[in-house]
């Protein structure tokens, strides 16, 4: 007796597989969804499984898939054994594919009639064979199904291949644009007038995903197709270069249409909805009700765009979705003067200079773009640099987010430089709002003092955050640039708007894996933290663990103090009269002899405005306010050199510190390593400098200190006294991570939340052809809500309220239990009776995730 084999359909892509009356296995499939033509024949067109394969198969993979077997292997011999398999299979496929070059049958399925030219449509489904007349009469409104026929020895194509081109009568009304009435075809016209090229919206939309995920050009997509077209023998194309024809807004109106389907934007007019997403909003940051904006600053360069790309002619789609108003930015910049300056000495960057940041290449009309973005990394607000990344675009992009926000914090790679730039220029109604901090990773490129005062871990309500977002962003971002250079403004604008759209959907998607990760990780590093501080607490027992302490205050440079006018004018005079008489007693060539009287020239002039200005006449080398000026100022001098040592050797110290929390060759390590060998060549400098000093002894190359070398003195803690507070301030940190991801956590819920109450209560006000589309969008917005909460429901008191997805529920559940025969093996499936049970706030699994 055959064996009994029945399949269950599980959520359209999952089947259970049941031989002999008992569970076997499950198989997931995913493949293609058959279309099958009209038939006459009650016949289902999926061919009969066969139970020997599947159990040949189940028993060839039983040894991988057995979960005991695979805990006992080793991870090299489990790669080996899927490798052996995956040789032994690739043999076995390439004999079935070779075998579907052959006829298999002679007669139509639809009147079981055999004639020698058989058509086999593979589009239909597996091995559906017609004759001529069957196969034009089932498949007269199937029109991009691509045919085989029968040709003595082998088959050869009818029309053309999906995906290029076919030629279709349609029929146009009067009373509506051709447009609307190849839309209703599924097609999309490629003019807005008398269109005579249409597109798939199948493959548009194959284009639309193609560029957004993985950045291609709709260039390099159709000479793709151009590529798959060729080899196809036989097969003559009459739309030349589709690319020009995709190109001329088609690609751009159709990304728009999608959009403004996705976020119901620009509904019927009277009809517009107030509070929907559009797409640009964080759900974290929407539904917080806690006043912690914490936002991320960085340029990119490699977003240019050439002159010669073309001028604009008309204003984006997305208007200022995420680019700000490019005219007001530009009116901003020419206005907002920057003055170099030497207040806030860091590092040599290159970024927020005025000097480094001009003009580089008159043929880019865009040198890059300045973004921000929220804590969750989010993208916020936009704008394209005209010059280099200065200053005043990180000014503009504060003043508008001031403007809807009471306070900011604010991680930028050259924060501290915008913030010495802020306090030069007076803007103390920014200052006074506004926390600054450098990044994690780009604060080893800052000094020591840099670091310590604007590093995250030690700054108040930053929690356990980077600052590196948006270089993340930028990661997806900057693949656009071989595109975006050479389009035009308003295309630019529009495709990046699109991009940063996309990157926002699908972050939207990880938000409850991501806050469940950074929960997790705050409670694991404050638990490692809390015993390491435990332990330094026991090693020095006078130190209470609630003492709080400030490394930003105690562990920075010792200040230097500044030389007098007077003490100036003493060294450069003592400098002059040296040069004097080394001309005097001068014996070399004449090339020195004219660089020594140029340099006295020089000082002479300067000493000249600076008596002006002290109000006194040149002293003489005997004089003795001379002598006691002179000797003051050289002990000051010395005095500031040594000083300046000891700050240099223990930043060089911190840094060699940092350097063994992580493994050689990593690129923090390189930045690490650069920063100390600029420290040993401004250590040689210094110290050349105090050797050159008379009456004083030579001193040598001094040795690397550490910290316990200044146990005793106020200027620096000890090395004890630094992991402590290092512990202390991340257990701070801790703290604050978890309580800003529980707000996350319920701001997210409460977001997604008002937006499925917003969209339940307006089904009743919309028309009846509005209805099912609001419905289908409501839907959508419950099922996040449900995947939402189903990781936070375990941290967070709030329980979802989801009217529509009941109601689907409980149909569906009718449904399967009206539909179901009288096996008794046959129950309703197990993912609709889990869905059910989660809306009844039940136990969440989170191997269920597929399935739900």
């Amino acid at each position: 007796m055959a064996p009994k084999s029945n399949i269950i359909r599980r959520l359209k892509a999952k089947y259970s597989v049941k031989i002999k009356g008992r569970r076997k296995r499950s198989v997931s499939l995913f493949c293609k969804t058959f279309t099958p033509a009209l038939s006459a024949s009650n016949d289902s067109p999926l061919l009969p499984l066969n139970t020997s394969e599947l159990n040949d198969s189940s028993a060839s993979y039983s040894g991988y898939n057995d979960s005991s077997t695979i805990g006992k292997q080793c991870y090299s011999e489990k790669r080996q054994k899927l490798s052996k398999n995956w040789r032994e299979l690739e043999k076995k496929l390439l004999v079935i594919k070779r075998q579907s070059y052959n006829r298999i049958s002679s007669t139509c399925c639809h009147c079981h009639r055999e004639v020698d030219e058989i058509i086999r449509c593979s589009d239909c489904g597996p091995d559906q064979y017609f004759c001529l007349d069957c196969w034009h009469t089932c498949h007269d409104a199937v029109w991009f199904h691509s045919p085989d026929i029968w040709k003595g020895k082998m088959f050869c194509k009818m029309p053309l291949e999906p995906g290029i081109q076919h030629d279709v009568l349609v029929e146009f009304c009067g009373c509506e644009s051709e447009g609307e009435t190849l839309l209703r075809s599924n097609l999309w016209p490629c003019s807005p007038t008398s269109p005579q090229v249409a597109v798939s919206i199948e493959l548009l939309e194959l284009l639309r995903v193609l560029c957004l995920e993985k950045h291609v050009s709709t260039e390099g997509f159709c000479n793709a197709l151009e590529y798959r077209y060729h080899r196809t023998p036989g097969q003559k194309a009459k739309v030349k270069k589709l690319s020009r024809i995709l190109l001329q807004e088609v690609f751009e109106a159709y990304r728009h249409h999608v959009y403004q389907l996705q976020h119901m934007q620009d509904l019927n007019a009277g009809y517009c909805i107030s509070g929907i997403d559009s797409g640009a909003v964080c759900p974290a940051c929407e539904g917080s009700v806690a006043n912690n904006n914490l936002y991320c600053f960085d340029g990119n360069f490699g977003l240019v765009r050439r002159k010669t790309a073309g001028i604009q002619s008309a204003f984006p789609r997305h208007q200022e979705r995420f680019f700000c108003n490019q005219v007001e930015v530009d009116k901003f910049m020419n206005d907002y003067s920057e003055q170099e300056t030497k207040l806030f000495d860091c590092s040599n960057f290159q970024a927020g200079s005025l000097i480094r940041s001009k003009k580089k290449s008159t043929k880019l009309d865009v040198k890059g773009v300045f973004g921000a973005c929220c804590r969750h990394e989010f993208p916020k607000m936009f704008l394209d640099m005209k010059h280099g990344e200065r200053l005043g675009y990180a000014v503009w992009i504060l003043n508008q987010l001031l403007s809807s926000n009471k306070n900011l914090k604010i991680c930028y790679d050259i924060a501290c430089k915008l913030k010495s730039h802020l306090q030069i220029r007076k803007q103390h109604h920014i200052l006074h709002r506004v926390d600054f901090a450098v990044p994690v990773f780009h604060g080893y490129g800052h000094k020591l003092s840099c670091q310590l005062q604007f590093s995250p871990r030690q700054l108040e309500g930053f929690g356990l955050t980077d600052g590196e977002a948006m270089e993340r962003l930028w990661s997806y971002l900057r693949k656009f640039n071989c595109i975006t250079k050479e389009m035009k403004p308003e295309h630019r604008t529009d495709l990046l708007t699109d991009a940063l759209f996309h990157f926002g959907c699908r972050l939207k998607k990880k938000f409850g894996l991501q806050f469940q990760h950074k929960i997790n990780k705050a409670f694991h590093v404050q638990e490692e933290t809390r015993a390491k501080l435990n332990v330094l607490l026991a090693s020095r027992p006078e130190v209470h663990s609630h003492q709080s302490f400030s490394l930003a205050e105690s562990f920075c440079d010792n200040p230097v103090r500044e030389r007098n006018p007077t003490e100036q004018y003493a060294l450069d005079l003592k400098n002059y009269y040296k040069r004097i008489d080394l001309v005097n007693n001068i014996t070399d060539s004449e090339n020195d002899l004219t660089e020594h009287q140029s340099a006295i020239a020089k000082l002479d002039k300067e000493l000249t405005i600076v008596e002006r200005k002290l109000g006194i006449s040149r002293w003489d080398a005997s004089d003795e306010i001379f002598i006691q000026t002179i000797t003051v100022a050289a002990e000051n001098k010395r005095q500031e050199i040594t000083q300046k040592i000891l700050n240099f050797n223990v930043e060089k110290t911190f840094l060699s510190s940092l350097i063994k929390k992580y493994p050689v060759g990593q690129a923090i390590v390189n930045r690490l390593m650069t920063n100390i060998q600029k420290i040993n060549r401004n250590l040689r400098k210094l110290i050349v400098q105090c050797n050159e000093m008379e009456d004083y002894p030579v001193l040598h190359q001094p040795r690397t200190r550490t910290l316990e070398d200044f146990g005793k003195s106020n200027s620096c803690p000890t090395s004890l006294d630094k992991q402590r507070t290092d512990c202390y301030n991340l257990l701070q940190r801790c703290k604050e991570e978890i309580e800003l991801v529980k707000q996350d956590m319920l701001g997210t819920l409460f977001y997604y939340q008002r937006q499925v109450d917003i969209l339940h209560g307006t089904v009743c006000k919309i028309p009846v052809e509005l209805k099912a589309y609001v419905c289908t969008l409501q839907a959508f917005k419950e099922m996040e809500l449900i995947d939402v909460w189903s990781y936070f429901e375990k941290i967070v008191d709030f329980q979802p309220h989801t009217p529509l997805l009941r109601d689907l529920l409980n149909m569906t559940c009718m449904n399967t239990f009206n539909a179901s025969d009288d096996d008794d093996d046959e129950t309703p499936s197990e993912d609709l009776n889990h869905l059910i049970s989660l809306m009844d706030n039940s136990d969440y699994d989170d191997d269920d995730d597929e399935d739900l």
